[in-house]
């Protein structure tokens, strides 16, 4: 996980502070989601970079298909970021629809998963929390 957080900012030097907020809240919270959609492990840490990873094109300022051919990640992982249906699809699109306050799609997202929404809610502001702390 530390080695995805320094890689990443290592291209912010240049980026406003908040968009290195929202990379490592977006990753955690995606983290912290995992269980709640049945993965555990390294599929937990693979939605901790699809977190990270899915803000690579507005940090680096080149186009996600080129960004994603120039980095060595899972077929999975790069098809997420890329917006194509995988089973990790509905996690970053959760956590997606949270900071933009798209709240249709956070609510078809939670029923179809029959999630649970004051757990994700303390995720979310666990991962807020964990990231300005991060971010300073």
């Amino acid at each position: 996980m530390w080695v995805s957080i320094l890689a990443v900012s290592a291209f912010v030097d240049r980026k406003p502070k908040e968009l290195m907020q929202t990379v490592v809240k977006r990753g955690q919270f995606c983290e912290l989601l995992a269980p709640m959609f049945g993965f555990v492990n390294k599929e937990a840490q693979s939605l901790l970079l699809i977190g990270m990873f899915s803000l690579l094109d507005a940090i680096i300022d080149l186009p996600m298909e080129r960004v994603i051919n120039q980095v060595s990640i899972s077929t999975d992982i790069a098809e997420t970021i890329l917006g194509n249906k995988t089973p990790y699809s509905d996690v970053l699109n959760l956590a997606i629809a949270f900071e933009t306050g798209e709240w249709g799609k956070r609510n078809f997202i939670i029923k179809k998963h029959k999630l649970l929404d004051k757990e994700i809610i303390d995720y979310h502001i666990q991962a807020i929390e964990w990231g300005d702390n991060f971010v300073d």
